[in-house]
């Protein structure tokens, strides 16, 4: 698939996952998350893993259609080193997205923002 139709496809959806690795074992958090633009923002806790290593180490956010009652009919993963949001403008695009929360414990939340220049999706065919 090419990386405008990978966009296309996240935004049309809101939950993934983030996996990333600390120390000798990789993590897989679930997580909300929306696109502005060719921007993939998710919530994380403030003082959760994902959190504490925004801006250093890389991590893998991958989503797709699957559901309970049937097999997945597309894959996309992108990979990236999240950052922290603060430009006061984006954080109110944000805040007022719908389907967006946490899933990750910790005191508050915080958005982290994911650039898709590294993003590959593939169709599942049974």
């Amino acid at each position: 698939m090419s990386a405008a139709e990978c966009r296309e496809l996240l935004a049309a959806h809101s939950f993934g996952r983030v996996s990333f690795n600390i120390e000798d074992r990789v993590v897989v958090v679930m997580t909300a998350y929306t696109m502005l633009g060719t921007w993939l923002h998710f919530r994380a806790a403030a003082f959760g893993s994902v959190v504490r290593r925004a801006g250093a180490h890389p991590v893998t956010m991958q989503v797709d259609d699957g559901h309970q009652d049937r097999e997945p009919t597309w894959t996309v993963s992108v990979v990236g080193t999240p950052t922290r949001v603060t430009e006061a403008a984006t954080l109110g695009e944000l805040w007022a997205a719908p389907r967006t929360r946490v899933w990750e414990l910790g005191v508050a939340p915080q958005w982290l923002t994911l650039g898709t220049d590294d993003i590959k999706g593939r169709r599942v065919r049974s």
